[in-house]
């Protein structure tokens, strides 16, 4: 749980702190809303495991000269043996890799589109006894409402692309 809280924190405090990040994530979060962005209503693929389908995929981004695409590469084989990718496990992995938190939300990003792995992203609330799915709107009102006490509510809000809302509760710790 500690580690979970860890890496919230962090993001929250790149979020807060580093205006090229806070301009990143708002500029996704708007495309992605807004209809901009890849639209959020096609048909997405059942929860079913992922090998063959992307095998392809795989390769091409283990071959790649991209280092975003490298890094979708290694969160594939993460998404595979989970069925869900959090923002925590992206930036962890872009770590490991020499990447930055702007690099971990780009190769989480490419994995979203439908031509690629076809997630979606989802807002899990951990505060309660039962795991429960939040939508962006409600994260906005929340941090509207209470911007001194972001942090608190912040720590139990998981961010998770998954190809429906049973993976992206499964796994999580409360």
């Amino acid at each position: 749980m500690l580690e979970l809280l860890k890496d919230d924190t962090e993001v929250y405090k790149q979020f807060v702190q580093n205006p090229s990040f806070k301009r990143f994530v708002t500029d996704m979060v708007f495309g992605l809303t807004s209809g901009s962005a890849t639209p959020t209503t096609d048909k997405r693929p059942s929860s079913r495991p992922l090998r063959g389908k992307n095998e392809p995929l795989e390769e091409r981004f283990a071959q790649s000269a991209d280092p975003r695409d490298r890094l979708g590469f290694v969160l594939l084989g993460l998404l595979e043996k989970t069925r869900r990718i959090t923002l925590g496990d992206a930036i962890r992995a872009a770590e490991k890799v020499g990447l930055g938190d702007d690099d971990a939300l780009a190769a989480v990003e490419r994995l979203a589109r439908p031509q690629t792995a076809s997630l979606r992203r989802f807002y899990v609330d951990r505060s309660g006894a039962q795991a429960r799915i939040v939508s962006a709107e409600e994260v906005r009102e929340r941090s509207a409402k209470a911007p001194d006490n972001q942090h608190v509510w912040a720590s139990v809000i998981e961010v998770v692309w998954a190809a429906n809302e049973a993976d992206a509760i499964a796994g999580g710790t409360a």
